[in-house]
């Protein structure tokens, strides 16, 4: 037992042991919040996905780096708050506001999707307290002044045209030249822009998208993968090359799937995908996946990197060993470079705020994605580099080739650069590079149409059989095809078909895809070339003009054509005039000149003709009889041997006929000309001015002989290689010209892309050069020995015809004077048997008569004259004879008298000098030249018994509807007893936050029935997923109808949004009537390519048209087609006088705007849109009430004489169809389903209207091309319907039916109607157009010394700019520049745009 003192010495201690134990509790207590209260904690929110890959990813990064932070920091904390928006921008901007009112978070990170983070910003934007902002989405084309709206936004994404220039790259590096896009479709139309991009960089490397195949959304309830199958079966695309530009796992997986078992996963297809896809795959593959390649952007393996994938594969397991990529490690960077700006901010002594921080790491950070830097609140990597990866034994692990942007492809980080992707195992472990294209199978052979009427069977020849499988092809063309078949490298399984429809519409088969090709003798045309892919030419092609020889009736009297009539007559008048005074000036002295005046005359007669042949004997005694004599002689020598050469020329040169040698002649003529019907010949002849009754149709070539000969045609035209047949078959009596007007030659035709045409040209260039076409030509085109032989270029010989005239005036000249002869003869027998009186009697037979007549003659000795009696001698001896009075037998011979001539008194004249006249023959030449022809905010609708406050943002198009929709709801309340109509009306500011927002709170507090309005398609969608979530809450429908729709209807969309109706505009259909009129001008570049990108206007004050002048600067462009897609009212008046300012609205520039536009400027105009075409919904308006005009015109009373508009019409038939609705449905029937049944079939105002998988269109939408002339838009063109083109006039068209390309009588800018703008920057004197000149001298060109540059080709260039201000009413002012170079060099110069071209 112890003692007291014991035990209160116990108490004591233990007293004093627990009060010193209290005292260290409460002081280290003390210290611990101490501490606790000088640790910083930063709160973090991070909005992402968390059914998507790469969002489960990203955060699992950013928790890794902010544990990391934490670990080693003491003092400082930084706390992330996730939050899931679904991939859906509403959660998104409801999680970011919670996030920052409720959490008081210092950063928001995250917003995978672009629409996503835009909401965020917006709702930050009007927040009191701003915080940074950073998305992992960026915009794909970074609109101007972003920072001006979103300051505090950073985005940190990657650039999505540099992957689309890799994918580009890699398409042009195996000459593919079409692809299908593959895309699954997020409902917000993000990657429609993604879509542009590619375009673009397609384009530039000679591809284009052939189609696109939106894939239904992986979180549509109950997928059905049948429903993909029909989408895969799109029997419109031929291509091969499918490039997955976005897609979630699994829909990638089921992709593959379904395309495996359809057999578009195999040879000769070729799969690429994008780098957020790639990242999906990455380590993993699929085993359908064999052969496709994927992009992937390279980053440095690191320590860092090792440590941070050590730890992100213990965190992120999901059943494999994950790799991460380049959207984890930006979110880990992203992560580090928020704690760092934490860190300095306490560290450093300046009032630094964390946005300020944030932006000077930025500037220059380098973390595990690479090195980046910010520039205009966007971060990027300093030098980005591509990895191409292959997926090989399922695994998309096999590295290629890198690729960098302006590089190119290289085997390494900075060498060997190259153009191949690398060593590719294909899809079906193909060899050789696949061809991207839907390859015949014996199964699926390759279908070729052969034409089957053809004028000229040597070419192509079919001969049909009752079944048309036993059909048998041959010719020319045939045999070439089987040529080419023997050198491809591959099977080609085909089968022909005869088809006898003309050419043209064999081509537009091929364009529509009856045909695979056409094998047969089609001529390459430049507008045939935008529908179809030719091969190379096996044969050239020109216009030739087939007449007739000279005629026999012709060549008798062709030696009166070496001279011209008028050469004939003035010859002759000199020779008479030569006669005469050679007569005059011989007569004094000259005893030959003497006598009797007839004598006179003979001699001078004769011995005037008789110098033409030299062969004049009578002697000239006097000196000027000399001198005249000897210029006679000189004009005669140069006479005669001219006649002789021309006339030998004419007799052994085939020649034209002379009224058929012009093709103008036998226009101007209207001569009968013939033409084979089924070519496209018909319809050129037409053109170039021949009359169609003048045109006869010649469908054989057996039928041209017939025709010529009974003259029913004088000329035929024909293209050169059926004019070379004709004439090697008859090449006796048929001539052709040479070909003027040349064209492409004979080809093949395939499918516009088809890899097979490509092969074909090569083909084809191997057997022009080895010979083999040739010898297949001789064979079938030139059969006919003696033709070949005709076919040489020696004279041919002589014949009788060609001189028969001659012979025949010969011959009549000498028998006229035989026959005179005789009866002067006959004349002095008769007087002398009367003057003997021994007259036989009238009984005397006549052999005795006969006798005394010869015995006459024969013993007749006549005393021959010193002088040949002359003409008029004879005639005096016929009436009286000269030797009447003697007889042979008389007692008394007499000699005959003396004829001596009259004296002819001469009277003296003064002497005149004669002039020798030289007379030029002129040849004719006719020279045939062708020329070459050559937003607005949405509005809310309630059914109910209430009344209403309609508010509304102040834009035209909306107070328009909200007019238009007033008129409709009165005229049912004034019309109705049982029902009211109340509109509710709420100001969204184009914020599809707030129109949401709106939405939620009709639908709360007004319990709305209806919803309409949006008229963009991000608030639709966003108003969409609000309403469906409440439909799914209450178990009601509440139907939306909006005003707008996406650019490319997702598959599906009724499947996410049953309830939602799209009455928007069709924009396939505007952009398609765009395309129509680019074409119509053959403009080729329109400046929407280099994506101009205005800002809004409320993003700015005063620097925005600055910024806008900027942007066109910067756009360095040579294009003037500006096409204006979208903008508001005071954004397009500003941008007009901009672009007006900078000389880009005037002459040679086209201004395109489309109808949302053109809405806005109706019916005021702009003087500085001067010239602008637009577009317009064309609606018959005829059908438009005449009430509801007036009562529009009465509300909306903001401009004078305003019409309603298409979206006017559209509101007004909106309000129309729900009161309708509600008037006629059942009790079984809701609202919606009432809706949806009378949008079925509906005619009204803004026209005929069907609804078609939710959406709303015209039956037949036509649109109204519009003219701004005098600042005004009431100048109306023509009408333009898809598939038709442009009209006149609002009528029905047929399916036969194609009208012109026509637009219409337009007024350009800068006031031209002459001619088309031609939508380049054309040269002027101030700035001229700079042309580079080899320095090399040649014939063609002349290196000047102190002249000008001249030669051949410098004069054909002057010839051709003198045209184009003769033909073409416009100047071309040029400079040359010399430029010692090589002509690639030259080529290069161009190319480069160091000079505008090269002669």
């Amino acid at each position: 037992m112890s003692s007291p003192c014991a035990n209160l010495y116990k108490v004591k201690l233990f007293w004093l042991l627990s009060s010193l134990f209290i005292s260290l509790f409460i002081i280290l207590s003390n210290n611990g919040v101490a501490a606790q209260n000088d640790i910083s904690v930063t709160n973090v929110g991070a909005i992402v996905d968390f059914n998507s890959r790469i969002g489960r990813e990203q955060k699992a990064a950013m928790e890794i780096a902010a544990e990391s932070f934490n670990n080693k920091s003491n003092t400082r904390k930084l706390l992330i708050h996730f939050r899931d928006s679904e991939g859906k921008p509403f959660l998104a901007g409801s999680a970011a506001e919670e996030l920052m009112k409720e959490v008081k978070v210092q950063v928001i990170v995250g917003m995978e999707y672009w629409p996503e983070a835009v909401i965020v910003a917006d709702l930050v934007r009007n927040q009191s307290q701003v915080v940074p902002v950073i998305s992992f989405g960026a915009p794909l084309i970074t609109p101007p002044l972003i920072q001006s709206r979103w300051p505090f936004l950073i985005r940190m994404t990657s650039d999505g045209s540099t992957q689309m220039k890799c994918v580009a790259d890699i398409v042009a590096a195996y000459k593919w030249r079409r692809v299908v896009v593959i895309y699954e479709d997020d409902g917000y139309g993000g990657y429609v822009g993604l879509l542009g991009l590619l375009s673009e960089a397609l384009q530039e490397a000679n591809a284009k998208i052939e189609d696109h195949l939106v894939l239904p959304i992986y979180s549509v309830p109950e997928p059905n993968f049948d429903e993909l199958k029909e989408l895969l079966k799109l029997p419109t695309f031929q291509s091969r090359v499918f490039i997955v530009l976005q897609s979630s796992l699994p829909t990638v997986n089921n992709l593959f799937e379904v395309a495996k078992k359809m057999g578009l996963v195999g040879r000769d297809s070729a799969w690429i995908f994008t780098e957020c896809t790639t990242s999906l795959l990455a380590p993993q593959g699929n085993t359908d996946m064999e052969g496709a390649l994927g992009i992937k952007t390279y980053y440095s393996e690191s320590t860092s990197y090792a440590e941070f994938q050590k730890e992100f594969q213990a965190k992120y397991a999901e059943g494999y060993i994950s790799k991460p990529g380049i959207y984890t490690l930006r979110a880990y960077d992203t992560i580090n470079v928020i704690s760092q700006a934490i860190e300095r901010m306490h560290s450093n002594i300046t009032s630094t705020s964390l946005q300020g921080m944030i932006t000077a790491l930025l500037s220059n950070y380098k973390g595990l994605s690479g090195n980046m830097s910010l520039k205009d609140g966007e971060a990027q990597l300093v030098s980005p580099r591509l990895r191409i990866l292959n997926v090989v034994d399922g695994k998309m692990n096999t590295e290629l080739n890198f690729w960098r942007p302006k590089v190119g492809f290289s085997e390494g980080l900075d060498t060997n650069i190259t153009d191949v992707v690398g060593k590719v195992i294909w899809p079906g472990n193909l060899t050789r590079t696949p061809k991207g294209w839907a390859m015949p199978s014996v199964e699926r052979p390759m279908k070729i149409g052969v034409p089957g009427k053809n004028s000229f069977s040597k070419f192509v020849k079919v001969e049909s059989k009752d079944n048309p499988d036993e059909n048998t092809y041959d010719g020319f063309c045939i045999q070439i095809f089987y040529k080419v078949l023997s050198r491809l490298n591959y099977p080609l399984p085909y089968e022909f078909q005869a088809d006898n429809a003309s050419y043209d519409k064999l081509v537009e088969k091929v364009q529509n895809k009856m045909y695979d090709a056409v094998v047969g003798d089609i001529t390459v045309r430049a507008r045939r070339m935008k529908q179809v892919e030719f091969t190379q030419p096996y044969m050239g092609s020109g216009l030739s003009m087939i007449v007739p020889e000279v005629t026999d009736e012709e060549a008798r009297w062709m030696f009166m054509k070496p001279f011209t009539w008028q050469m004939w007559v003035v010859t002759g008048s000199i020779l008479v005039y030569t006669m005469l005074i050679v007569w005059f000036l011989e007569r004094p002295t000259n005893p030959n000149f003497r006598g009797p005046l007839m004598d006179q005359i003979g001699t001078a007669v004769w011995f005037t003709f008789s110098s033409l042949f030299f062969a004049h004997r009578e002697k000239v005694f006097g000196n000027l009889t000399r001198v005249v004599f000897l210029i006679w002689l000189f004009v005669v020598l140069i006479l005669t041997s001219s006649y002789t050469a021309n006339l030998s020329s004419m007799l052994t040169v085939q020649r034209l006929q002379p009224n058929v040698t012009d093709m103008q002649m036998l226009v101007n003529r209207s001569s009968p000309v013939g033409v084979d019907g089924d070519s496209f010949l018909y319809t050129y002849m037409k053109d170039i001015g021949f009359k169609p009754d003048n045109l006869i149709n010649l469908s054989s070539e057996y039928s041209y002989t017939g025709n010529f000969k009974n003259r029913t045609i004088s000329a035929a035209f024909l293209e050169l290689p059926y004019a070379d047949v004709f004439l090697n078959q008859y090449c006796e009596g048929y001539t052709a010209t040479t070909p003027t007007l040349r064209f492409g030659g004979l080809s093949f035709i395939f499918q516009k892309g088809s890899p097979i045409a490509r092969d074909f040209t090569k083909a084809i260039l191997e057997l022009l050069e080895n010979g083999e076409i040739k010898k297949l030509r001789n064979e079938w085109l030139t059969l006919e020995e003696e033709c070949s032989k005709n076919s040489t270029h020696q004279p041919k010989s002589l014949n009788l015809s060609s001189f028969s005239g001659l012979y025949a005036i010969c011959g009549a000249t000498s028998t006229f004077c035989l026959l005179l002869s005789l009866a002067m003869w006959m004349r002095r027998f008769e007087l002398r048997d009367t003057n003997e009186g021994s007259a036989s009697p009238s009984d005397e037979n006549i052999w005795n008569k006969t006798v005394k007549i010869v015995k006459f003659f024969k013993l007749r000795d006549l005393e021959i004259p010193t002088r040949a009696p002359t003409f008029a001698s004879y005639v005096v001896d016929l009436t009286n004879p000269r030797w009447g009075e003697y007889s042979p037998t008389s007692n008394n011979p007499e000699q005959p008298p003396a004829f001596t001539p009259a004296e002819i008194e001469c009277m003296p004249v003064e002497q005149s000098e004669t002039r020798l006249k030289q007379h030029k023959y002129l040849g004719s030449c006719y020279l045939c030249s062708s020329s070459t022809f050559y937003p607005i905010s949405p509005m809310m609708l309630k059914l109910k018994m209430k009344k209403v406050s309609p508010t509304l943002e102040q834009s035209r198009i909306g107070k328009q509807q909200k007019a238009a929709m007033e008129v409709a709801a009165e005229n049912l309340n004034s019309q109705s007893e049982t029902h009211e109509l109340i509109l509710h009306f709420r100001d969204s500011g184009r914020d599809p936050f707030i129109a949401a927002y709106a939405a939620e709170h009709l639908m709360k507090e007004e319990k709305e029935q209806v919803i309409i309005g949006m008229e963009t398609w991000q608030e639709a969608v966003t108003v969409a997923d609000v309403v469906k979530s409440k439909n799914l809450s209450d178990g009601q429908v509440v139907p939306v109808i909006s005003f707008a729709a996406p650019t490319i209807t997702p598959p599906l969309i009724l499947r996410i949004w049953p309830f939602l109706i799209r009455m928007g505009s069709n924009v396939t259909a505007q952009m398609d009537c765009i395309g129509d009129i680019v074409s119509a001008y053959y403009w080729k570049r329109v400046v929407t390519e280099h994506r101009i990108v205005l800002p809004r206007l409320s993003d700015s004050t005063d620097p925005y048209w600055d910024v806008a002048e900027k942007q066109f600067e910067l756009s360095n462009v040579q294009s003037r087609v500006f096409i204006v897609l979208q903008s508001s009212l005071p954004t397009v008046t500003g941008l007009f006088k901009v672009a007006k300012k900078m000389g880009l609205v005037g002459a040679d520039s086209a201004w395109i705007i489309t109808e949302s536009i053109a809405s806005l400027l109706d019916p005021q105009g702009n003087h500085d849109m001067e010239g602008t075409l637009g577009i317009k919904t064309c609606y018959d308006r005829n059908t438009t009430d005449a009430s509801f005009q007036k009562k529009f015109r009465t509300k909306y009373s903001d401009e004078d004489d305003s019409n309603p508009g298409i979206y006017a019409l559209r509101a007004y038939d909106i309000i129309s169809i729900i009161t309708k609705a509600i008037s006629t449905r059942t009790t079984n029937t809701s609202l919606h389903e009432s809706i949806a049944e009378r949008l079925s079939n509906y005619n009204d105002s803004s026209g005929k209207m069907q609804l078609k998988g939710g959406e709303v269109l015209l039956d037949s939408p036509r649109f109204r091309i519009i003219n701004i002339v005098d600042g005004k838009t009431d100048k109306e063109l023509n009408i333009w319907t898809p598939g038709f083109g442009f009209q006149k006039s609002l009528v029905n068209v047929s399916g036969t039916y194609r009208s012109s390309d026509d637009v219409g009588n337009v007024t350009w800018p800068g006031n031209i109607t002459q001619r088309p703008s031609k939508g380049w920057a054309m040269p002027t004197d101030e700035k001229k157009m700079k042309i580079a000149i080899p320095t090399q001298s040649s014939p063609f060109i002349t290196v000047p010394g102190e002249d000008p540059y001249d030669g051949f080709c410098i004069r054909l260039f002057n010839m051709v700019v003198g045209n184009l201000s003769q033909n073409f009413y416009y100047s071309l002012p040029h400079e040359f520049h010399g430029f010692n170079v090589s002509f690639n060099e030259l080529i290069e110069l161009v190319y480069n745009e160091v000079t505008t071209s090269s002669v």
